[in-house]
């Protein structure tokens, strides 16, 4: 892939849950495309604007995968229980004594009914099928959506 042609994540098929990957040429653009990959499996992406309200989410983890559920945790529960869904997002992870700590800034607006109608109602992330690999210096984080 070329430097400005990178994917930022994709669906695969998975029986009735979503399987995601995620991209990126650091690990904090991978967690930040991971997000918005969520958020593409609930709603169209396009309908949902990226000035209407900024929100910091900080989390934790032990190592990299729990750090990546506890985030992704974090954004879904804004939207289950803030009614808040965002299109993007700025990441800043650091290493830790006691594994890692991530700084979120997302993007986003409150859930519009009249614009954003749910394809798929994400309930939890799972860690089954849970990857965070290099290649090539790409990073790639695979997940599961619990459907």
């Amino acid at each position: 892939m070329t430097r400005t042609s990178l994917r930022k994540f994709r669906l695969l098929d998975f029986m009735s849950d979503a399987l995601v990957q995620s991209y990126g040429r650091t690990l904090e653009e991978g967690f930040s495309n991971a997000a918005s990959a969520m958020t593409a499996v609930m709603v169209d992406l396009r309908k949902v604007s990226a000035n209407r309200l900024t929100r910091e989410v900080v989390a934790e983890g032990f190592d990299e995968e729990s750090l990546l559920y506890n985030w992704l945790e974090k954004v879904l529960v804004k939207k289950d229980i803030d009614q808040e869904i965002f299109r993007s997002s700025q990441v800043r992870i650091k290493r830790t004594s006691k594994g890692f700590s991530l700084r979120g800034i997302l993007r986003g607006e409150s859930v519009d009914a009249r614009r954003h109608v749910f394809k798929r109602d994400v309930k939890a992330v799972t860690y089954h099928e849970m990857a965070i690999t290099k290649k090539d210096g790409i990073y790639i984080l695979r997940f599961l959506l619990d459907l």
